[in-house]
């Protein structure tokens, strides 16, 4: 008998899904649109918490994502 792929036990070789919980997720959309940052120019400051990150992860790049509901 085979198992079949499951949020919990997903097929060989995939990676389970993560759902947000919803009241996290309607806080963080919140704090998006409050902090009115999509569509503005390039800021230095995301620059600096993007190269931040580069370094404590050793890693050559690394970005900074602004995620909205209905875009990035």
């Amino acid at each position: 008998m085979t198992q079949q792929a499951s949020a919990t036990h997903p097929a060989p070789g995939r990676r389970p899904e993560v759902v947000p919980d919803p009241s996290v997720e309607a806080a963080r959309i919140a704090a998006v649109r409050r902090y009115d940052i999509l569509d503005t120019p390039p800021d230095g400051a995301f620059d600096r918490v993007a190269a931040m990150a580069a370094r404590l992860f050793d890693v050559p790049v690394a970005t900074v994502t602004i995620v909205d509901t209905d875009r990035i």
